[in-house]
């Protein structure tokens, strides 16, 4: 694609922004979300220089959230916003405008801002397709709202230790490790979340956990399987497998990691523990966890939904 090329495609697309005011105002919106995006790529890459795949997830649901705007289903196409529901989307528009400038201005924390973007992501479709988008099309507003925040696993875990006890994964990821351990030849036993040796001893952390693995796998086999578009009995059982999956594996991590720590010395340990040997570890896991997903998908026919049809793309004036 050429310079003019692209010059004449950025023309037509501020001139469709600027059309009506309708989109003159979500336009504004989007600059406004601009504000945002330094925040939500920092935390995907802090993410993945520590291990975690969260910006997997991220961008999945992206791709497959705007699949009906840009193929412009038969379903979307058939909604119109009603006036008040119109003036309903301005003025979410309006109030989680605000809170950005406030919360980006004043405070660090991505949690606030991620919510004020999500008022953003519902006031635009509110004002635009009307409270029926969210009733025909509940899955794909929860992956664009989930889209925002680029830390999904930290939230989640955060929900889980409020309604269960604090530590319950990693004590019992240290039992078990711990009885891994004595299996291959190596005397240890679990101290709450500490994995004891006979000449040292190892703490598991809630990044050790698995957790995040495990929820990162559950989201993979929800992107699968919508991607896949099989039934829903399906993907929830790759969704299950995922999360099985991954705390089997992590038992073994916890071992080697104890090994590590314990006779091979700290550089071993900060070597597994760290970017690269969480990485090694992570792809291998992704790698089973992909052919084991596409078992159980195996050759079943897509199911057909409203968000999977596609037409024509609708020119008129919004």
């Amino acid at each position: 694609m050429t310079i003019h090329t692209c010059i004449e495609k950025l023309k037509q697309i501020l001139h469709y922004s600027l059309a009506t005011r309708h989109r003159r105002r979500l336009a504004l919106a989007g600059l406004l979300a601009i504000l945002y995006l330094p925040n939500w790529i920092g935390v995907l890459v802090e993410g993945i220089l520590k291990g975690r795949s969260d910006s997997i997830l991220n961008l999945g649901f992206i791709i497959l959230g705007v699949q009906p705007f840009l193929k412009q289903s038969p379903a979307l196409t058939q909604l119109r916003a009603e006036e008040d529901d119109r003036w309903t989307g301005y003025i979410l528009l309006v109030i989680a405008s605000i809170a950005l400038i406030i919360f980006h201005s004043i405070s660090p924390s991505v949690t606030f801002q991620a919510f004020s973007v999500m008022g953003l992501v519902i006031g635009a479709i509110w004002s635009t397709w009307g409270l029926g988008f969210f009733r025909r099309f509940p899955v794909i507003t929860l992956m664009l709202l989930a889209a925002t925040y680029p830390h999904l696993s930290f939230i989640t875990a955060e929900v889980l230790r409020f309604v269960t006890a604090p530590d319950l994964l990693e004590r019992t990821m240290a039992i078990v490790g711990s009885w891994g351990l004595t299996q291959i030849g190596y005397p240890a036993h679990a101290e709450a979340a500490i994995v004891r040796l006979s000449t040292g001893s190892v703490f598991v952390a809630p990044g050790c956990s698995g957790f995040d693995l495990a929820f990162t796998l559950c989201g993979l086999g929800f992107l699968l399987g919508r991607l896949m578009q099989v039934r829903w009995q399906k993907t929830l059982l790759v969704m299950g497998a995922g999360i099985l999956l991954a705390w089997v594996a992590n038992v073994p991590r916890i071992m080697l990691l104890a090994i590590a720590s314990v006779y091979w010395g700290k550089a071993s340990f900060d070597f597994w523990h760290g970017p690269i040997g969480g990485q090694i570890f992570a792809g291998i896991v992704f790698t089973v966890h992909y052919y084991l997903a596409m078992a159980l998908i195996g050759q079943e026919p897509p199911i057909v939904t409203p968000e999977s049809e596609t037409a024509s793309i609708n020119n008129s004036q919004i």
